[in-house]
């Protein structure tokens, strides 16, 4: 596939929106407001009101999606996920147009959705609301492990904001999503038909690097990730201006953590709503 894509965002499903905010803000993130969605069905339905929303987190690089059901009789696709458990739901990669994308990605993977549109109502610089709106493509069951998605920004003004983007942990990108799969080579060779790049094995996994991103692929037997289901995409990796400053932050806020040997934070599943959160500096290798 040649068209090129970064690692946009991930998105944690949550049972509670409201209980979710608080606990992400103890951790240090900086949240939008409650937006809700409207979107299409299919690429030939009506945009329509769904019964999701999210609260978000924006980096210089990537964001952090928090998204649950606000209208249990509206469609989304959330819902029947959290049926059945909560945490990583989504992984989008960017793209600078849907159209190009899903013709590029449905060559090597013909179960592709047809691009279909998004929508949702966020603050606007000067106090009012504006339309955020998207163009996704669904990669469907090629990808299990998440809900893979190719997205199109069609008013990238409208959400990275600079107020929105300064974060009291420190975090200023997103470096990393982790994904626990039963053969991480399968895995990463796989997606690296998608993104166009060569996987690189490691001790029990292998990676994707895509422009100072990576996807890692965890085998199920890793002992870091005993708690996730396989396959799923089960943490992520930010990085911090200052770790030194977030260590003091989580402290100050009674935040759990620990620290791996390279010295990077880490958060469980356990206190990050079913989602493993790593952070680390921006320099280092996180494959």
């Amino acid at each position: 596939m040649s068209t090129h894509l970064s690692l946009d965002h991930i998105g944690v499903a949550v049972r509670d929106l409201t209980q979710a905010q608080v606990i992400y803000s103890r951790l240090g993130f900086n949240l939008t407001e409650l937006s809700i969605h409207a979107g299409q069905p299919s690429a030939d339905g009506k945009l329509q009101p769904l019964g999701s929303g999210n609260h978000c987190a924006m980096f210089r690089q990537g964001y952090l999606e928090l998204i649950g059901v606000v209208d249990p009789n509206r469609p989304s696709s959330v819902a029947p996920f959290l049926k059945t458990r909560h945490g990583g739901f989504i992984v989008a990669l960017g793209c600078e147009s849907a159209d190009a994308a899903y013709e590029a990605a449905v060559q090597n993977f013909p179960r592709t959705h047809k691009p279909i549109g998004l929508e949702r109502m966020v603050a606007a610089p000067n106090g009012s609301s504006a339309k955020a709106q998207f163009r996704n493509v669904v990669m469907g069951p090629d990808f299990p492990e998440a809900r893979l998605l190719l997205i199109q920004h069609l008013t990238r003004d409208l959400i990275w904001r600079e107020p929105e983007m300064v974060h009291p942990n420190g975090v200023v990108s997103l470096l990393g999503a982790q994904f626990l799969v039963g053969d991480p080579v399968e895995a990463a060779v796989r997606y690296g038909g998608l993104v166009s790049a060569q996987p690189e094995t490691r001790p029990g996994g292998a990676a994707l690097r895509l422009d100072g991103q990576t996807l890692q692929f965890i085998g199920e037997g890793n002992k870091s990730a005993p708690w996730a289901y396989c396959p799923s995409l089960f943490g992520a990796v930010f990085a911090v201006a200052d770790l030194g400053n977030t260590e003091a932050l989580f402290k100050k806020n009674g935040v759990a953590f620990s620290a791996n040997a390279s010295g990077e934070l880490l958060v469980s599943p356990d206190d990050a709503c079913g989602f493993a959160l790593t952070f680390t500096t921006l320099d280092k290798d996180i494959s």
